[in-house]
């Protein structure tokens, strides 16, 4: 895991307890950055 993939997850995971609407408006964004980093 590179310290770039290690930031994007740690938003991910902060963004929505901040922003209830944060997965609406970006969960596309984020499946597509997960699903090849845990391939």
């Amino acid at each position: 895991m590179t310290t770039d993939t290690a930031d994007g997850v740690e938003a991910v995971g902060v963004a929505p307890a901040a922003d209830p609407g944060f997965l609406q408006r970006h969960g596309t964004t984020i499946e597509y950055i997960l699903i090849p980093g845990a391939a």
